[in-house]
């Protein structure tokens, strides 16, 4: 099987992430109208939801966009850590109201006084303009009405499970590329070295014996000078202050031109 190479990761996170956008608006919508329209009490928990997926969204394509490991780190935990929330936001946020609706509406906290909630017929219309029942903190009939249907339960439940998938699968492929960049810097790291030694070795040769600096034109047409010039690029190329000196010294050693090297 064909390993996808970093570039194929970053699109396929940015389809992703835009899948996710697309799910996350989709599935609001049909939601809005089934969910948060009746139940108004429960439009928190559609901004908590949208906030979180168009963050998240927006932490994926810049970390798919810029390669910071630093972003794409973050997308990992933020995206596992919020769509858990999230699910868990949904099941707690039912659990409470079902528990709410299935107690009399006079037990609620500052329903004392309120005629229509000793008779358990409070609507949210009438909490609201009632001022005997300002204070109360009972759901009305019509939205308890809604939330102890099945239909409803399992609106709400499918929500969370709806929303975690689309946030969770754009951070399996920050994941992947983080893996292969710190994977492609342990190779570059490891070539790093073994250049830097060979090189070092070869010139410490050169400065011992005057008759190896004779090797310049003869050395380059050896099959040896390939593999000595791709450590001396590849020492240009990931070194440091010190390896780039190296570099110059062995080329100031067998008289090339750093130039001809590229």
């Amino acid at each position: 099987m064909a390993i996808s190479s970093i570039n194929d990761l970053r699109l396929q996170g940015l389809a992703a992430c835009l899948c996710q956008c697309v799910a996350g608006v989709g599935l609001s919508v049909v939601l809005w109208f089934k969910v948060f329209k009746p139940a108004s009490v429960l439009f928190f928990l559609a901004y908590t939801t949208w906030g979180a997926s168009a963050f998240l969204m927006l932490l994926g394509v810049l970390g798919f966009v810029s390669k910071v490991s630093l972003i794409l780190g973050l997308h990992c935990i933020f995206a596992v850590s919020i769509a858990g929330g999230l699910g868990g936001l949904h099941v707690s946020t039912l659990h409470t109201f079902l528990m709410q609706c299935s107690e009399a509406q006079s037990s609620s906290l500052g329903c004392n006084t309120c005629a229509c909630a000793v008779a358990g017929t409070c609507t949210q219309e009438l909490l609201s303009s009632e001022d005997a029942c300002s204070a109360c903190q009972a759901l009305g009939t019509e939205i308890c009405s809604d939330i102890n249907s099945y239909s409803f339960q399992v609106m709400l439940l499918c929500m969370g499970l709806s929303i975690c998938a689309p946030i969770a699968v754009p951070a399996v492929y920050s994941l992947r590329i983080l893996i292969r960049l710190d994977s492609d810097m342990a190779n570059v790291s490891n070539r790093l070295l073994y250049a830097r030694a060979v090189i070092a070795q070869d010139l410490s040769k050169l400065q011992r014996d005057t008759q190896h600096l004779l090797v310049s034109s003869e050395s380059r047409e050896l099959s040896s000078w390939k593999l000595t010039s791709e450590l001396l690029l590849t020492l240009m190329a990931y070194g440091g202050s010190d390896d780039k000196a190296l570099f110059a010294a062995y080329c100031r050693a067998v008289k090339v031109d750093a130039f001809s090297l590229a």
